[in-house]
């Protein structure tokens, strides 16, 4: 969850950085170069006998840089050193926020779904994710597992899968597209087996399109804001994976979602920067019992991220951005199971 919330924080921060980076920067960039050009060869004028010294000669491939550096040793020796800097490999930094390491997944869920809103009605839910993840033996201990998985997911929740039950009730479909990452530990079952308690952070762009007309006008005009546009939105998911078998996992959630009307962005961003922060303690408490006491461990890992996706979830029904205003999101919660098929 902490590394998902902050990959998440990183794109947004950089994308609001960049959309307010001032003009006046980027048409600086060109006397910076120069300044730099005028730097090196004033320091290709200094004596070798300084101490510390350093002078760049740019080669004819612009890509790769040669630094000269004086390093000391020891006391004893001192020697040039010589280093060569390839731009496109010493930026190569492998931040694999997809696991791709991992085997390749397919899931399909299948659940019911219900709104905060008590006039929309509750529907079924269906869910295709396609990714990467894995179960792996844990390094320290091997009768526990750690299970983590990435994704993207395409989902509906519409009377299309079932009958609608309550006339009174206004009928819906919101269609949803987005990211999950889940993390957990769990227990070798021996043979290949095990059982996986996992906690997911997810996020999306969802549509709400209403079926039935809504009577009263508050209500419309609340709902205005979704209608035929796609929205931003935040989930968080407790759940349990059986896999008897290596290729082949039997899985159970329940998630709570919630969708923004609008961003507002530093709202959100300190919004979600407040959970990463509650994440994170967790994350170092459930360290400390996986070295004292790792049999629980993986209990107590999931019975703290799912209160935390609980609490947050609850403080952010009226308040999306808690502990900043916001207004009043659209929020469901959904009840779902299905079978993951790993390759």
């Amino acid at each position: 969850m902490l590394k998902a919330v902050t990959f998440f924080l990183a794109l947004f921060l950089t994308a609001g950085f960049t959309s307010a980076a001032p003009s006046e920067l980027l048409k600086n960039l060109p006397a910076l170069t120069d300044s730099v050009e005028e730097e090196t060869v004033i320091d290709t004028t200094i004596s070798s006998d300084d101490d510390d010294w350093w002078k760049m000669d740019k080669k004819k491939k612009d890509k790769k840089v040669v630094i000269k550096k004086k390093n000391k040793k020891d006391n004893n020796q001192t020697e040039d050193e010589w280093v060569e800097w390839d731009w496109d490999e010493d930026w190569d930094v492998d931040f694999n926020v997809w696991n791709s390491d991992d085997n390749p997944t397919i899931s399909v869920m299948y659940g019911q779904g219900g709104f905060k809103q008590s006039y929309l009605s509750d529907m079924p839910f269906g869910e295709l994710r396609l990714g990467y993840g894995g179960t792996t033996v844990y390094k320290r201990k091997d009768f526990l597992t750690n299970y983590d998985a990435s994704y993207l997911t395409y989902s509906i929740q519409s009377a299309t899968f079932g009958e609608k039950k309550d006339a009174a009730l206004v009928e819906s479909k919101l269609t949803r597209f987005g990211m999950g990452w889940d993390e957990g530990y769990g227990y070798n079952l021996g043979g290949n087996a095990s059982l996986n308690l996992y906690n997911t952070f997810g996020i999306g762009w969802s549509k709400l399109e209403l079926v039935d007309s809504v009577a009263n006008p508050v209500d419309y005009n609340y709902l205005s804001d979704y209608r035929d546009a796609y929205r931003f939105g935040i989930r968080g998911e407790a759940g349990i994976s059986l896999s008897p078998i290596p290729n082949l996992s039997f899985n159970a959630g329940y998630e709570r979602a919630i969708v923004y009307p609008r961003v507002l962005f530093w709202k959100t961003a300190g919004s979600l920067l407040t959970e990463s922060v509650a994440g994170w303690a967790v994350e170092e408490f459930v360290d400390r019992i996986l070295h004292n006491s790792p049999a629980v461990a993986p209990v107590m890992n999931f019975i703290l991220r799912s209160a935390l996706i609980y609490g947050a979830y609850e403080l952010r029904r009226d308040e999306s951005n808690f502990p900043f205003n916001g207004v009043e999101p659209v929020a469901h919660d959904t009840f779902k199971f299905g079978i993951s098929f790993i390759f």
